[in-house]
């Protein structure tokens, strides 16, 4: 729960413990989720992991996922970098029923991690707000694997069977 996950982060800052948070899908794990919660945890004592449901993964990317939510939280819970993972916070603006950015940055400086790691490109969409003593981390694109790279190569080679 959102609660949960802000008295983590609270009891770890309180230890002394850097904290730093991704949000993503995470769909197929390949080399490059690794690689990239790998360098998360290099920057923090404490890496935390919020996976977007299921209902937000269909707006964002159509058709996905391929795994629901329940398996990609457990594959993501257990892999070694990751510290303490749940479900993404709901960043949907009740009247309207999309994505809000304002409700988004108001949910995270409720949860104040040290750090906020981002796509890279999207540290530009949160540079006008106050997000207090946050820093924004841009994380690479991974350059040989994604999970739309996977999905194509499986079509390819199993298309005609």
């Amino acid at each position: 729960s959102f609660e949960r996950t802000i008295s983590f982060i609270s009891n770890e800052k309180q230890k002394g413990n850097s904290v730093v948070l991704m949000k993503g899908i995470f769909d197929l794990i390949h080399p490059d989720h690794i690689k990239c919660l790998e360098l998360l945890k290099q920057v923090a004592n404490v890496l935390v992991v919020l996976i977007i449901r299921d209902r937000q993964t269909l707006t964002i990317k159509p058709g996905r996922p391929i795994q629901d939510e329940l398996s990609r939280l457990k594959i993501m819970s257990s892999l070694k970098p990751v510290d303490f993972c749940t479900f993404d916070y709901d960043s949907t603006d009740p009247i309207t029923g999309i994505y809000s950015r304002d409700i988004d940055v108001q949910k995270m400086t409720q949860l104040n991690p040290d750090i906020w790691a981002v796509s890279k490109g999207r540290k530009v969409k949160f540079e006008n707000y106050n997000l207090g003593s946050i820093k924004i981390l841009e994380v690479p694109e991974g350059q040989d694997h994604s999970t739309t790279k996977i999905i194509e190569r499986i079509l390819r080679v199993y298309s005609n069977q």
